[in-house]
């Protein structure tokens, strides 16, 4: 009787302490960070990016024609920084809504003749992962530029892998706020 009880008490314990860590999180703003997405032939990438306190959590959304994409690596790139890598990697599955158009850019030839930059739905077979940088903010210095690096390749052939990279403007004003 005396191990049903402590177990009874075992679990509400552990669903108020849950329920109190949901609750501060959703209470700490999540400042978006970027939302954007690139095209390299049949290969295209986009990312979602929200900043709470110190935790960065991307969201990226992966699509190739013909193959299943998978999300090699992700790296967040820059001064005193150096090659940050994830803390934590979720794959996500396919969601029954519709995900809002991204704006999207291309790879440029030297002479082009299209608009640079647009708002389009992407294509092709998907792969979704969400992971979480922990940024250190000692290592952040204002005024230098940061990039997020995805790299995708694909399932079945592997291989090369594309590399995707986006800007974080304002990102180490956004750190040290």
């Amino acid at each position: 009787m005396k191990h049903k009880n402590l177990f009874i008490f075992m679990v509400i314990s552990l669903a108020i302490s849950a329920g109190s860590v949901y609750g501060e999180r959703q209470n700490s703003e999540a400042i978006i960070v970027l939302r954007e997405a690139k095209e390299a032939g049949t290969t295209s990438a986009a990312v979602e990016a929200k900043l709470i306190d110190n935790i960065m959590e991307v969201k990226i959304t992966a699509r190739m024609y013909g193959t299943k994409p998978r999300i090699y690596n992700t790296l967040i790139v820059g001064s005193k920084l150096g090659r940050l890598s994830i803390e934590s990697k979720e794959v996500l599955t396919q969601a029954p809504e519709e995900e809002a158009p991204y704006p999207t850019t291309g790879r440029k030839a030297f002479i082009s003749f299209t608009p640079s930059g647009k708002t389009k739905k992407l294509e092709g077979t998907l792969t979704r992962e969400l992971v979480k940088f922990k940024i250190p903010k000692d290592r952040v210095v204002l005024g230098k530029r940061y990039e997020l690096w995805v790299q995708i390749e694909s399932m079945q052939t592997g291989g090369l892998s594309q590399t995707f990279k986006f800007e974080l403007k304002n990102f180490a004003e956004l750190i040290l706020k």
